[in-house]
């Protein structure tokens, strides 16, 4: 490959020496390339070259493919699925790679895209599966959905500094990418646009950037820490999703909204302190987290979606903020090691399964607020020896909310409230259980 390309610079030098004189008179533009087969590559089509192609010649290992005027632009789809394209010299006055122009070109190994490019359009370069590095020139300030999706075998990327935004699905599968750094003029990362990068293992992102969207990096197994700038206001629907190695997240302080399978399945997380303007985390959001051991929260949370922490197994503390209105169902399921939990008194629901075989649970204080309790709430917290509910009207109750807890559990309500209790449906299954508080 390293001969290919040095004597792909030198024959490139040769030629522009030869149409030096016509580029000047008659103002002619030039692709140089070469073939795995050392023969003429046709061109998938020469729409929007807004140029006519003169001629198109392989001779001393090199192929040139002349216009009849300056080329501002290559065309869309024009070398798609050229797969004997190995290597293409871009020239100085092109402004725009359109769309799909070298999707399919496998076999491409060797690409130099011009500081004069301003934006590269969607699946430009898609499977292009030969490629190894990637620099996009300084200049480029837009580059469309998939631009570089299953680019499998490219290792590092420099992305322009001039670049706003990463598009959907823009760096999906390329599963050798091992590193990148997002400018710090990027606003927003789109859907699945690191998905499935499997050797991703450093990422930086940009201070700017103030959303990551749904699945953008999610599957990026290799990856281990990663820092949330304080403009991210929220992490979209499975962001982070089966990303099995990340250990520590350092959150920023703007997020607002950690919404569905943010983090499910991430395994290896170990605590996760959220920022004090977090009003939701939605369903699912934790589940699986199985070294996942603390949660802290702050005051604006009102939502804690159903399974957001199933099956968080060493999950021993959560500090809950004073604004959580509502418990889904299934929340805190299998959360084994969970050793107690204070709801606060702003909580009006606990879902059902909320806190199902918490069996390390022994202590459980339930605020004024709340007027339902879900079927098999507690159910099967097997260490679970007091629970303390201040509210004297009975919170409509659910099956099974507190069967086979531990078999000397009380259940302490207000002593006014102590026949109410014992009367109300699903309560007088545990009359016997029930004794009065002054709390």
């Amino acid at each position: 490959m390293r001969r290919i390309v040095l004597l792909l610079a030198c024959l490139f030098a040769v030629a522009c020496h030869k149409y030096e004189d016509e580029d000047v008179i008659k103002g002619v533009g030039v692709i140089y390339y070469t073939s795995s087969d050392g023969e003429v590559i046709d061109l998938h089509s020469t729409n929007d070259f807004e140029v006519n192609v003169v001629s198109n010649i392989y001779e001393n290992d090199i192929g040139v493919i002349t216009f009849d005027a300056p080329l501002l632009s290559i065309g869309a789809h024009a070398f798609e699925g050229c797969d004997r394209l190995v290597s293409v010299t871009i020239p100085d006055r092109v402004r725009a790679i359109r769309m799909s122009a070298f999707e399919g070109c496998s076999n491409l190994e060797s690409l130099t895209i011009p500081g004069s490019v301003t934006s590269i359009g969607e699946r430009a370069f898609k499977d292009c599966a030969g490629l190894i590095t990637l620099t996009i020139p300084d200049n480029v300030k837009t580059i469309g959905r998939e631009a570089f999706s299953n680019c499998r075998n490219v290792t590092s990327v420099t992305i322009s500094n001039s670049v706003e935004s990463i598009a959907a699905r823009l760096f999906e599968n390329c599963s050798s990418l091992e590193s990148v750094i997002i400018p710090d003029k990027v606003q927003n990362i789109g859907d699945r646009a690191f998905a499935n990068c499997t050797a991703l293992a450093d990422v930086t992102i940009g201070e700017i950037v103030w959303s990551i969207d749904d699945y953008a990096f999610a599957n990026c197994v290799s990856l281990s820490h990663i820092t949330i700038p304080d403009r991210v206001a929220w992490i979209r629907y499975a962001a982070f999703i089966d990303c099995y190695n990340l250990e520590s997240i350092e959150m920023g302080g703007g997020i607002t909204a950690i919404y569905g399978y943010a983090f499910y399945g991430c395994r290896k997380l170990k605590n996760i302190e959220l920022g004090d303007r977090v009003e939701l985390i939605d369903t699912y959001s934790f589940y699986g987290c199985s070294e996942l051991t603390s949660v802290v929260t702050g005051n604006s949370l009102t939502s804690i979606g159903h399974n957001a922490f199933y099956e968080c197994g060493k999950l021993k503390s959560v500090v809950m903020g004073d604004g959580v209105t509502t418990i889904g169902s299934g929340a805190f399921c299998r959360c084994s090691n969970l050793e107690n939990i204070t709801i606060g008194d702003k909580v009006t629901s606990i879902g059902d399964n909320a806190f199902n075989s918490c069996s390390s649970l022994t202590s459980v204080t339930i605020g004024n607020s709340v007027t339902k309790i879900g079927s098999y709430a507690f159910y099967n917290c097997t260490s679970l020896t007091s629970v303390y509910c201040k509210r004297k009207t009975p919170p409509v109750g659910g099956a099974g909310m507190f069967t086979n807890n531990a078999s000397e559990r009380r259940i302490y309500v207000p002593r006014a409230s102590v026949d109410d209790y014992k009367s109300a449906e699903f309560w007088k299954d545990y009359s016997s259980y029930i004794e009065g508080s002054d709390f």
